[in-house]
């Protein structure tokens, strides 16, 4: 496993650094193309650059981290109340067509499409 630190430069460039190598390094104008190419680098110092394993520190301005952290915690938050609605909206679904009860009916009742509805019902 490699350790890779990116950071972003003055220009706004993303820096990929390989902490066990210090002569690896590149750069990239997204995060996602220096993470390509850090790899790429990596090939010019390890045989197993294809298949290694990162552990990666992004690097953001102070006061940055924070607001980052809010916002993952509160992503994983909505995932999980998403799939919590989920299974009720299935549950609700499937005990109102077991009465009988359309699929356009059952969306006006939950308040949502019967396209949805039809989808909750194969999933």
């Amino acid at each position: 496993m490699y350790t890779v630190s990116f950071t972003r430069d003055t220009q706004g460039l993303w820096v990929a650094q390989v902490k066990e190598i210090a002569a690896c390094h590149t750069q990239g104008k997204s995060l996602r193309q220096a993470r390509t190419r850090i790899r790429e680098a990596l090939g010019l110092y390890a045989d197993d650059a294809r298949t290694a394993k990162f552990k990666e520190t992004v690097v953001v301005p102070k006061g940055l981290q924070l607001s980052l952290d809010r916002a993952k915690v509160q992503r994983e938050a909505l995932k999980q109340a998403s799939a919590r609605s989920t299974r009720s909206l299935r549950e609700a679904v499937s005990k109102l067509q077991d009465k009988g009860f359309s699929l356009r009916d059952i969306g006006e009742l939950l308040g949502v499409s019967y396209q949805r509805v039809s989808q909750l019902t194969k999933d």
